[in-house]
């Protein structure tokens, strides 16, 4: 008898409910909503999140949802939302259509916030993809002047926004907007994320930071700590220019406290700690360790299919000796 009905958001719109035993897991939760989408592609990847009027908060596998569920006392503002934590190939298309919906949303969200920060070109030609998602080809008579601009701030990342009038933004869009007559969703959700591979920070997780100490240089200086499947990097704040870039291999150890974060890399006989000031330490050790366990779980399956196939073999018996006919007496 299940006694706990989670309800699980999707950056989409959408949502389902599962019902779970009061002793499940998340992981048992995030199985059965992955099994119920029919997510296949690197379906590992998906994580739950707790979310507020405040934060979101990655939720670990051993937690149990029924008790986080009790802790929002009926709060409507809080939830569980479905998440892709980790992109083990983002230089890749994702040739699973339920995957790539939850992908597009997310990254589109991402666009937005200007988390992901394409050019103002970019940025128009992406707009009018989700124009053609959500309102179907160009029409002269609806797509009339001020249709897009009370709404732009859902189609302009929030930090380019301001550098052109909604006006603008609008014409530009609609421009772009008419070449993709009869351009059905699922073509525009594909192309849309095509464009965005070409960052090399997409599929990146970011974490706006204040670089303390690179070794003995003392910097205090605010960047961005992004990480993906390539290792750690440091940003410059707000340019996102590279600073840095540690790969997991060169990464001998990290760790963190309520206050800050801090990695040693280097070789043994050449080491540099770097530590950073945020109170999102253990979230970034939490994503760092994801991916180095995922890689390890990678190279673990190429390894066992390029291992020889042992086959048995039953030697054949070999042909009894012929016994001589007894002598007739």
């Amino acid at each position: 008898m299940f006694s706990v009905l989670c309800k699980v958001f999707f950056l989409d719109g959408g949502s389902t409910t599962i019902p779970i035993q009061k002793t499940d897991t998340v992981e048992v939760l995030l199985a059965a909503v992955v099994e119920k989408l029919e997510i296949q592609h690197e379906s590992n990847t998906f994580c739950l999140y707790e979310v507020n009027r405040e934060w979101q908060s990655y939720l670990r596998p051993d937690v149990l949802p029924g008790e986080v569920k009790n802790s929002w006392n009926n709060d409507p503002d809080c939830y569980f939302l479905l998440r892709k934590r980790f992109f083990m190939h983002p230089e890749l298309p994702c040739d699973d259509p339920s995957a790539e919906t939850f992908i597009f949303a997310q990254v589109r969200e991402d666009v937005l916030a200007s988390r992901y920060e394409p050019t103002a070109d970019e940025a128009i030609l992406l707009a009018s993809y989700c124009v053609q998602i959500d309102f179907g080809n160009h029409n002269p008579t609806h797509h009339k002047p001020g249709y897009l601009t009370r709404t732009i701030k859902n189609f302009i990342p929030e930090q380019l926004l301001p550098s052109r009038s909604p006006q603008a933004w609008e014409e530009a869009i609609f421009m772009k907007h008419q070449e993709l007559v009869d351009k059905s969703p699922e073509e525009c959700k594909k192309a849309y994320l095509e464009v965005c591979r070409t960052w090399h920070y997409y599929g990146s997780t970011f974490f706006p930071v204040k670089y303390v100490s690179d070794g003995n240089r003392k910097l205090g200086i605010k960047v961005f700590i992004s990480l993906n499947v390539q290792g750690i990097h440091v940003l410059r704040n707000p340019s996102k220019e590279v600073l840095a870039t540690f790969a997991y291999n060169d990464v001998l150890s990290w760790g963190s406290s309520p206050r800050t974060f801090a990695f040693t890399a280097g070789e043994e006989h050449a080491q540099s700690k770097h530590t950073f000031d945020t109170r999102m330490g253990s979230e970034i050790s939490s994503v760092i360790q994801g991916y180095i366990d995922l890689i390890i779980e990678e190279m673990n399956e190429v390894v066992e299919e390029d291992e020889p196939k042992v086959e048995e073999t039953v030697p054949e018996p070999e042909p009894a000796e012929e016994q001589p006919a007894p002598a007739e007496e």
